[in-house]
């Protein structure tokens, strides 16, 4: 049974963001899927992987408990992550992939922003890139703010 295309693409579209790059976000806020994007922000280029907002925060949260039990955090800092995880429930409760139901019956708001992992940031200069772990970095940017974009990462296969 095939999807009916007005689940999948946002209603309006700001004049400011690119309408392909909101629905690429919007497929991946509705289905979970990832894939490998290169984005071009004002002279930087940005490769990683497009996650949603929800899995982005559910991550972080991850990540801040990982960093918190190494540490000498206040215990109210140590929580941080389960604010992360709130936000991921509440902020993008819309994005429930198990909850079709109400997805259909609820305007979903369109999305502003665009949240990659595994992100790997270069410069213009020969050489310049933007130091991070092996595995990269969570990255979170305006979708208005995307000068231009292409599938795949930088240098690479595309695989996810």
């Amino acid at each position: 049974m095939s999807q009916d295309p007005r689940s999948i693409v946002p209603q309006v579209v700001p004049d400011d963001q690119d309408e392909l790059l909101t629905t690429f976000v919007e497929n991946a806020t509705t289905s979970g899927i990832k894939f490998a994007i290169t984005l071009f922000v004002g002279g930087t280029v940005i490769t990683g992987v497009l996650v949603s907002g929800k899995a982005f925060y559910e991550d972080l949260g991850n990540i801040w408990d990982s960093l918190a039990g190494h540490s000498n955090l206040p215990p109210a800092q140590r929580r941080a992550g389960d604010i992360f995880r709130k936000i991921a429930t509440e902020a993008y409760a819309l994005e429930d992939t198990d909850a079709p139901a109400k997805r259909s019956s609820e305007p979903r708001p369109i999305p502003k922003f665009i949240h990659l992992e595994n992100a790997r940031f270069f410069g213009a200069a020969p050489g310049f890139a933007i130091p991070t772990t092996k595995r990269g970095a969570y990255w979170r940017g305006k979708i208005s703010s995307v000068d231009g974009f292409q599938l795949g990462y930088l240098g690479g296969d595309g695989e996810a």
